[in-house]
């Protein structure tokens, strides 16, 4: 009768034990997984800043293409003025060995 009476607190006891060995852990587990979601979120919002940055490069593609055949234009005239120039410069030297 005496071993029926005790068990029940020696089963309280042994939850206790339980609980008070356990807590500690689960409360670091706790902050690392509130660590670990705070690193996600800002992995995340990173991502989503990267991904609207590509596309809207991806909508600036043709502003850049423009650019590109005004940078191939303008270097197409400047070959063509510089040609020109040195075209005149030597009709102007052969023009002062004549005379």
């Amino acid at each position: 009768m005496h071993i029926i009476d005790h068990d029940p607190s020696m089963a309280f006891y042994r939850l206790q034990e339980h609980v008070n060995k356990s807590v500690p852990i689960l409360i670091t587990r706790k902050y690392e997984i509130i660590k670990t979601n705070s690193i996600l979120q800002g992995a995340t919002y990173d991502i989503d800043n990267s991904i609207e940055a590509i596309k809207e490069m991806q909508k600036a593609s043709t502003t850049f293409e423009r650019i590109l055949e005004m940078l191939r234009d303008s270097t197409f005239v400047k070959q063509q003025m510089d040609y020109e120039k040195s075209k005149l410069e030597q009709q102007n030297s052969s023009i002062k060995k004549k005379k």
